[in-house]
């Protein structure tokens, strides 16, 4: 048996032999670097080839589910992940939690946050048309449904999205 080990490398742009090196790497384009998100057969980089020497390493591990944090600790981090322009990190931090979630306002507050890093991997991934068009609508759609009509609209909001503190308050507030 086979165990993946995954990565994500943030470079100044993608090597141009990357693509066909690595088995299907996730390509996200930041405002400053590219993120290189992979998969790789065995453990700490030894297969990552040596175009990609200048990357710096933001994490690696083997891939598994473990127990979430609490929901503060995550609502945290989740925010400083989307500071870093690190929405797909923010999002997994968050769907945990969603998912112990049984139905009500909190999981649906979770869902909108959820959404909106969804939106903005979608972005970095130069899939604009599905953020604007379905994720960040249906995210708005949600927070109005939770009553939380803030000025700033979800769908109106530019790259890079801010995290929505008011989404945030309301799943703190535990509602």
């Amino acid at each position: 048996m086979r165990v993946a080990f995954r990565s994500i490398l943030f470079c100044s742009s993608v090597p141009a032999d990357v693509p066909g090196m690595l088995r299907k790497p996730i390509v996200r384009r930041h405002r400053e670097c590219v993120e290189l998100d992979i998969s790789i057969p065995t453990p700490p980089l030894s297969s990552i080839p040596a175009c990609c020497s200048s990357c710096y390493v933001f994490s690696e591990g083997r891939v598994a589910d473990t127990e979430g944090p609490d929901i503060r600790e995550a609502i945290s981090s989740a925010r400083f992940l989307f500071s870093m322009e690190r929405y797909w990190e923010a999002h997994n931090v968050l769907e945990g939690l969603w998912r112990e979630e049984r139905g009500g306002k909190r999981r649906d507050a979770l869902q909108a946050i959820i959404l909106v890093a969804a939106a903005g991997v979608k972005v970095q991934m130069g899939q604009d048309s599905a953020c604007r068009g379905g994720l960040l609508k249906r995210a708005q759609a949600l927070s109005e449904r939770l009553g939380l009509t803030s000025e700033a609209r979800l769908i109106d909001m530019e790259y890079p999205f801010t995290f929505p503190e008011d989404i945030a308050g309301f799943v703190l507030s535990g509602q």
